[in-house]
């Protein structure tokens, strides 16, 4: 089974850095989908992503705050925010993802993995880290695997596709 893309180290004695943010109309994105931001709002990124900065990892799927989705549930919900809760891509939060080859089954990752770009790209609405996407794809620079599961890797955005400066 995948797992989504979620914060897994950060400075010592810190915690990744989560905004609560509003996001566009008619989005539909799911918890570790990789966001973008268009006239300041947030959307997920398209895939490939090329040329493109990225902003954050979606801690939460879009629509998921109190008052939405609420089926078989007469009672009226007003006050709804369309915001979501977002770890930031940056240059000191390591991130860790499922490793894929140009599909959605998992391949376990090798040393020779480590140090090199890849980009990132979802499958069935859950994204992960595509060992095929290369060069002008790449997103992120895998810095390490795991330990206990093979198929999870660590991983940090790479310069250029960072939306901070």
């Amino acid at each position: 089974m995948a797992r989504r893309i979620i914060p897994a180290r950060f400075p010592a004695g810190d915690a990744p850095d989560v905004q609560e943010l509003n996001y566009a109309n008619g989005q539909t994105f799911q918890l570790g989908a990789v966001l973008t931001l268009s006239a300041g709002l947030l959307i997920e990124a398209t895939s490939p992503v090329t040329g493109a900065t990225l902003h954050s990892i979606a801690m939460q799927g879009a629509d998921t705050n109190p008052g939405y989705q609420a089926a078989n549930n007469p009672t009226v919900s007003i006050g709804r925010e369309q915001r979501v809760s977002v770890a930031r891509l940056n240059r000191m939060t390591v991130f860790m993802g499922t490793l894929v080859n140009n599909s959605a089954v998992p391949v376990a990752a090798a040393q020779t993995d480590i140090g090199v770009n890849y980009g990132l790209r979802p499958f069935s609405g859950i994204w992960y880290v595509d060992r095929s996407q290369t060069a002008g794809n790449a997103c992120v620079q895998v810095i390490g695997i795991d330990a206990v599961n093979p198929f999870i890797v660590f991983f940090k955005p790479i310069e250029a596709r960072l939306l901070t400066p």
